[in-house]
């Protein structure tokens, strides 16, 4: 695809994967205008997938969300680098197929809780048996709204992170 001058140019001074420029976006830049050097990088970059999701627990419940998602949600451990072993870098990494999920053990006085809306999404091989595990741990379900082919619901985790469980039909 040929470039326009202006475009070329735009292209040419934009900062470079590996540069260490400290040029940074904010929520109130946007960085999508017609001449933005991101429209150029997405028409050279395909995002493969996505690697891993994060959640925050307070350090003091890391105790109770392990539980949580090992025993009832049924989440196997992983080992996590050798380099994230150190101070400040406390939490639990589980493997979910070929992707991960990351459980960060924040000081509890950085802790914001979170109720909102925004959840992972774990597609799951037997959704009426864990359905039926979290229904008898006491854990409250919603029911989501059908979407064709999936069946799936909601619960919070221990400290409030909204999650969603699915498997198509």
């Amino acid at each position: 695809m040929a470039l326009t001058p202006k475009l070329a140019a735009t292209a040419s001074s934009a900062p470079k994967a590996n540069s260490t420029s400290s040029a940074k976006v904010t929520s109130s830049t946007c960085c999508l205008t017609s001449d933005s050097p991101a429209r150029l990088y997405n028409q050279r970059v395909t995002i493969l997938a996505l690697h891993h999701v994060q959640i925050n627990v307070p350090a003091s419940r890391a105790g109770e969300a392990r539980r949580f998602f090992e025993e009832l949600v049924g989440l196997q451990e992983m080992q996590r680098p050798e380099s994230l072993s150190g101070a400040g870098r406390n939490g639990v990494w589980y493997r979910c197929g070929d992707n991960e999920f990351h459980v960060f053990f924040a000081p509890d006085s950085e802790f914001k809780e979170d109720r909102t809306s925004r959840h992972p999404a774990f597609l799951v091989d037997n959704l009426g048996e864990l359905r039926g595990r979290l229904d008898s741990a006491g854990v409250e379900l919603e029911d989501a709204i059908p979407i064709d082919g999936r069946a799936r619901f909601f619960c919070r985790d221990p400290v409030g992170h909204r999650l969603e469980f699915l498997s198509f039909e």
